[in-house]
């Protein structure tokens, strides 16, 4: 599965993850042989398919082809692509994946398409930043393992998480993803959304974390915003009218939408809301995980009385 077509943004040292995928280099693993396959794909994917620089691997081999896991290659595949996704959101730019059968000169091939995941422009600038080997792995291995098990109580939040990336409408994201933070907070309620938030990330930790070493510094902190995303997704949810102070242009906004990444578009709250509900609930996912709290995150009475602490 072909994932960067060029070696920038930064990308972690090659990895092998839990359920046996690995990130692999061209220098490692040949890109596959597509002639005759013009059919099937357009000019532009038969080039990224052939020139790509990283990819995710997993090989299997005999009758048990689909073991350890008991997933075939293609789900283990998509299951450590959405944990790469969960360290940093910075989307694909190629969702085909191709499985090649007998190791022979003629081997058979299968393709098989994901849905394309959309970063944000400030999650692809921060891409891999301010983030370890070892923290890559252990979150997308902590993925990988919440999958698998199947518990519906984690697996929901990254699900949104995941449908969220797959939108390109701005406000279906915010709403998916400002969902799967009230699902994890157990709040409901706005107050109890805010208040949770905070204590979890806490109230003046920056929503755009200054290790992320991305070059727009934006002092916006947790509380700044906490109350607005619970707002606008309840407007979304409820079907009311978005309230004007969410879509109207900003000009005080400006400092934090530089304009060589964003362009001249008019900077619009939402814009600054889309991208912050996308860090914060990776953050807290990746909290939870590099925490060691999934076991108690699947146990609401746990889980609550740690809110609530």
């Amino acid at each position: 599965m072909p994932l960067k077509a060029v070696a920038n943004p930064p990308l972690p040292p090659l990895l092998t993850f839990a359920n046996g995928v690995r990130l692999v280099s061209r220098d490692e693993l040949r890109p596959s042989k597509l002639e005759g396959w013009e059919q099937v794909f357009s000019l532009e994917e038969l080039r990224d398919i052939r020139e790509w620089y990283l990819a995710l691997a997993c090989d299997w081999a005999g009758p048990d082809a689909d073991m350890p896991t008991g997933t075939s290659p293609e789900t283990r595949l998509a299951n450590a692509h959405l944990g790469l996704q969960v360290a940093a959101p910075i989307g694909t730019f190629l969702s085909v994946c191709i499985r090649e059968q007998d190791a022979g000169q003629h081997p058979c091939l299968m393709m098989t398409r994901f849905e394309r995941f959309h970063g944000t422009v400030w999650s692809r600038m921060r891409s891999f930043n301010g983030m370890t080997s070892r923290e890559v792995e252990s979150i997308v291995n902590g993925v990988i393992d919440i999958l698998e098990k199947g518990d519906a109580r984690a697996v929901n939040p990254i699900r949104l998480f995941e449908h969220g990336l797959i939108s390109t409408d701005r406000y279906i994201r915010i709403l998916l993803w400002v969902t799967a933070m009230d699902g994890i907070l157990m709040a409901v309620k706005e107050e109890t959304f805010v208040s949770r938030l905070c204590f979890l990330l806490g109230a003046d930790s920056q929503v755009f974390p200054k290790e992320d070493d991305v070059y727009i510094r934006r002092p916006t902190v947790v509380r700044d915003v906490a109350k607005d995303l619970f707002k606008l997704r309840s407007e979304l949810a409820h079907g009311a009218k978005i309230g004007r102070r969410f879509w109207e242009a900003r000009e005080d906004l400006r400092t934090l939408f530089d304009l060589q990444a964003y362009g001249a578009v008019p900077p619009r709250y939402c814009n600054l809301l889309e991208e912050s509900a996308l860090s914060l609930l990776t953050r807290i996912l990746r909290k939870i995980i590099l925490d060691n709290l999934v076991d108690e995150f699947s146990s609401v009475k746990q889980w609550k009385a740690r809110l609530n602490s």
